[in-house]
């Protein structure tokens, strides 16, 4: 098979739909010589953050001298983004040849067990590829949950939990208890949790899961801390503050408050693989500065300014409008927004309707999402009518681009464009103004 082959495999197995479970992953792995064993590794859970937590983890184990592994969901633009070896993604040759690898290795078993489902086959993938380039520390993020989610076969040197809020109720459960109960299903016996700040019912949760698995668990601001925060509209600095490990003036080029509690639980957790000492202020320093991560605030253009967020449940949309009132204050603001119709439109609206000027509804192409005007009945129903529609995200650039003209005279500076609501909007938009796709990536993520 060629690249574009290989990617229409992969896909087609999303048609066996989101089988959560230990079970069959166990075997497939076990049928590839069980890689997983081969590096030590850092298992991340929860709800937003996880991310730019695996980033800054990975970010800090390379550049103490460590090769590592990353592996993280969804993609934004290309598939090869989900499986990367020292920052640097999985090149397509190798896709190819992994994936074929693995489809021969586990025929006897697919027909005894059924088809892998496409997560599943990606973590097996990323586990060999990993072990195959002889890594020695993985930072891998769940795709869905924690206790059934494939990459929990993992026996890691440290558990993460970011914030826990609702999101994939379908899967996970209907209240905050029970899907905080599948995330922290990653904890194991004597196995460190970090944690980000947690709402009351969570921390309890978690505390007790820890208590019951005989292990310590350390929670961001209680345990560890970012202080003195300096809040830029793209870039911010913090001191992070720790019993065991201390380091002022970390400079991060990511926008957000929250951005320094997700660094903060990184570095604690590296320091607690890596040991007491064991970190290197300047070091760590350093690679945080570098450390850039798609799609999470990002500022893509000054003129006009133009910012991605892929916030796409209740807590992630609350935490971007809040952003927004503190970095941009009077500044008129053009929202594009597209999501996934099996999310919950109305409190994703809720935070940010109020801050717009004028939003554009549109649909990214993939069959999950809601239609422009699903989306703009739900604003109706708030009481927004400042509002349009657009059927692709191109027109919605476009269209975008106009009212910022429009609104840009006698003066005015030029409004702020924000589009979110959803990884697929994001990922159409960057692409749509160059980022390259390869064919079939506007599939179904994960």
């Amino acid at each position: 098979m060629n690249y574009n082959e290989t990617i229409s495999f992969l896909y087609g197995l999303q048609n066996h739909g989101i089988k959560l479970g230990l079970k069959r992953i166990s075997k497939i792995l076990d049928a590839l010589g069980n890689p997983q064993y081969q590096f030590r590794s850092i298992h991340i859970a929860g709800t937003n953050g996880k991310g730019s937590t695996a980033a800054a983890c990975d970010a800090i184990l390379r550049s103490h001298g460590f090769s590592t592994g990353l592996f993280t969901s969804p993609h934004l633009v290309s598939f090869t983004e989900r499986i990367r070896i020292n920052c640097n993604e999985i090149e397509e040759p190798d896709v190819i040849r992994i994936a074929d690898h693995i489809r021969k290795n586990i025929k006897e078993l697919s027909e005894e067990h059924g088809d892998p489902t496409f997560f599943e086959f990606v973590t097996a993938m990323a586990f060999f590829h990993f072990a195959e380039k002889n890594i020695e520390w993985a930072v891998v993020e769940t795709g869905m949950g924690g206790r059934l989610d494939a990459t929990n076969i993992l026996m890691p040197a440290a558990s993460v939990i970011t914030p826990i809020s609702f999101d994939h109720q379908i899967f996970l459960g209907d209240t905050i208890e029970k899907i905080a109960a599948e995330k922290t299903g990653i904890i194991k016996e004597n196995v460190p949790v970090v944690s980000g700040i947690q709402k009351k019912e969570v921390s309890f949760l978690l505390t007790k899961t820890a208590h019951e698995k005989k292990t310590r668990i350390f929670f961001c601001g209680s345990d560890f801390s970012p202080k003195n925060l300096n809040i830029g509209h793209s870039a911010s600095s913090f001191d992070y503050l720790d019993p065991e490990f201390s380091a002022e003036g970390i400079q991060l080029n990511l926008a957000g408050a929250f951005q320094a509690q997700n660094i903060s639980v990184a570095i604690k957790t590296v320091s607690l693989c890596l040991g007491k000492n064991a970190i290197n202020p300047d070091k760590a320093r350093s690679a945080i500065s570098k450390l850039k991560w798609p799609g999470r605030i990002e500022t893509i253009s000054d003129n006009p300014p133009f910012i991605l967020d892929a916030a796409h449940n209740p807590e992630a949309a609350e935490t971007l409008a809040e952003y927004l009132k503190t970095s941009h204050g009077s500044r008129k603001i053009i929202l594009i927004l597209g999501m996934m119709a099996d999310k919950d439109i109305t409190q994703i609206l809720k935070p940010l309707l109020p801050l717009s000027s004028r939003t554009i509804f549109t649909k990214p192409l993939t069959e999950r999402a809601a239609s422009s005007h699903q989306l703009n009945s739900a604003a109706m129903d708030q009481g927004y009518t400042n509002t349009c529609t657009t059927d692709n995200i191109k027109d919605a650039i476009d269209l975008a681009y106009r009212i910022s003209a429009e609104l840009s005279v006698n003066g005015e500076p030029a409004p702020l464009i924000v589009a979110t609501g959803s990884f697929y909007t994001i990922g159409e938009i960057k692409a749509a103004l160059g980022a390259e796709r390869i064919l079939h990536d506007l599939t179904e993520k994960l």
